[in-house]
């Protein structure tokens, strides 16, 4: 493992209020890391951890084109300690909160009607 020369800074709310993060190494996996794209989230949770399973739809590979349903391929999964959820909940809250005081409210997007085929010219 190399170290990177990216930092990353832990947030506390001692050093948030202060604008005081210590800066700590992020050290790069040897064989690097996954990164995966999700638009669909399955959580399940135990008394202990909390699982997100990340997936992306899409038409199903298994069949033609014309006749393809749409199904969720498995990305990834993410399991964590209740403490590492909650600190993921509170930083989503504030990003997004960020985000749409600049940009305006969120909305789920509506997937539109597919049209009738029509014979090109």
């Amino acid at each position: 493992m190399g170290e990177s020369r990216f930092t990353c800074r832990i947030s506390t709310p001692a050093n948030r209020a202060q604008e005081n993060y210590p800066q700590v190494a992020l050290l790069k996996q040897v064989k690097g890391i996954c990164e995966v794209y999700a638009n669909v989230i399955h959580i399940n949770w135990t008394a202990y951890d909390v699982r997100l399973r990340l997936g992306q739809l899409i038409a199903d590979p298994r069949t033609s084109p014309q006749n393809a349903k749409w199904v969720v391929e498995e990305q990834a999964a993410i399991t964590m300690a209740y403490g590492e959820a909650k600190y993921l909940r509170n930083l989503l809250h504030g990003i997004i909160l960020d985000y749409e005081a600049k940009n305006g409210e969120l909305k789920m997007p509506v997937l539109p009607a597919p049209p009738a085929p029509v014979e090109p010219k």
